[in-house]
């Protein structure tokens, strides 16, 4: 009897490693970070080595922060755009937000696109955190990320991932 517990607790641990390394959105979270031309754009991430990758903005703008102790800065690209805030005489990602669907490779990890159904956003990133006529938030508390469509007429106008912590 030993062995068969012993046995089928090995299995089982067998069994959630083996799922605990498939390609999904990890569990206590309903969505992974926002990702472009192969350039992953996380909430308080160290913003230069992002920026540099993603190329030259299409528009550029700064101001004095209201978030950090040095300057907000906003870099616009097509369909989306990232801003960052100071701290400690470095850059990071404050917020990204995807503004329309000019670049139809600008979209969540998940597939969810600007224009999308409420239902499409549901669909693919689970049950949300909270949910209106006008917005649907997921909230990941471990990364201190949140994810918000804002809607209207029930369809995706704009997306943001912006950082909570």
């Amino acid at each position: 009897m030993k062995k068969l517990i012993s046995l089928m607790l090995a299995v089982l641990t067998m069994l959630g490693m083996l799922a605990s390394c498939a390609e999904e959105t990890p569990k206590g979270s309903s969505f992974r970070p926002f990702a472009v031309g192969g350039v992953t754009v996380t909430p308080d991430a160290e913003a230069a080595g992002i920026i540099e990758a993603l190329g030259e903005p299409k528009a550029f703008a700064e101001t004095g922060s209201c978030y950090g102790d040095g300057k907000d800065k906003v870099y616009q690209y097509v369909s989306y755009k990232i801003m960052t805030y100071s701290k400690a005489g470095k850059d990071y990602i404050l917020s990204v937000e995807i503004y329309d669907d000019a670049d139809d490779t600008v979209a969540t990890p998940e597939g969810v696109r600007v224009g999308d159904h409420a239902e499409t956003v549901i669909a693919r990133h689970g049950t949300p955190s909270s949910k209106t006529d006008l917005q649907i938030v997921y909230l990941d508390a471990e990364s201190g990320t949140k994810l918000q469509f804002l809607l209207r007429d029930g369809k995706v106008t704009n997306i943001q991932y912006l950082k909570t912590k």
